[in-house]
């Protein structure tokens, strides 16, 4: 029930043939190849926005679906379109990191790059995980992911990064246990939002 025609809906086109194929069809859908070069590279997203008529299509909510670059462009352009956004996370580290809210733009111009050319802060209104992505993603894509769950047992909880040593959790071959590293992880990474949401110097998110 998350989708609907008022919706303009960003996802990653490597997720085309997955389970979302049967619900996705409609024209206020884009399936894009997430690559920092072109969907997150400011000329580049401007001119598709511009070609799609996004802002003429009237719009009442944005909803991303795929990995961090995804996201960020739906972020983007609900910013730009100032309405309600929902992120759905499809990767281990999007999960994990499920803090949204960091809009970031890069920018080619003559041959020179601008990272992080346009910078600001869009809050989602709904972050939503759903565990059938876990099933799309390849061991080289989980252990990348796992960086970001590591990263918060060590800072954050013993007791995570005992379990991510036991024999209870095979990310690989047990997907239940990953996806409870990965909501201990999102639940670690709302602590630290809570706590240092201006992302202070010295405080908790910054860290």
């Amino acid at each position: 029930n998350t989708f609907n025609d008022s919706q303009l809906i960003f996802c990653d086109k490597g997720l085309s043939n997955t389970f979302l194929k049967d619900f996705l069809t409609k024209e206020n859908v884009f399936f894009e190849k997430a690559k920092e070069e072109t969907f997150k590279e400011w000329n580049w997203l401007k001119n598709f926005i511009e070609k799609n008529r996004i802002k003429e299509r009237g719009a009442k909510e944005v909803v991303g679906i795929g990995g961090g670059l995804t996201l960020n462009v739906a972020a983007y352009v609900a910013e730009l379109l100032d309405v309600p956004l929902i992120q759905i996370p499809t990767t281990v580290i999007g999960m994990a990191d499920g803090s949204g809210g960091k809009v970031r733009l890069n920018m080619i111009d003559k041959g020179r790059f601008f990272k992080h050319y346009y910078k600001s802060v869009y809050e989602p209104n709904q972050i939503i995980l759903d565990p059938r992505f876990l099933d799309t993603l390849s061991e080289k894509h989980i252990s990348t992911g796992l960086g970001e769950v590591i990263k918060h047992a060590i800072y954050q909880s013993q007791p995570l990064l005992d379990f991510l040593l036991s024999p209870n959790f095979d990310p690989y071959t047990n997907r239940k246990s990953l996806l409870k590293a990965i909501l201990w992880t999102a639940t670690l990474k709302e602590v630290c939002l809570k706590i240092d949401v201006e992302e202070n110097a010295n405080g908790s998110r910054k860290i």
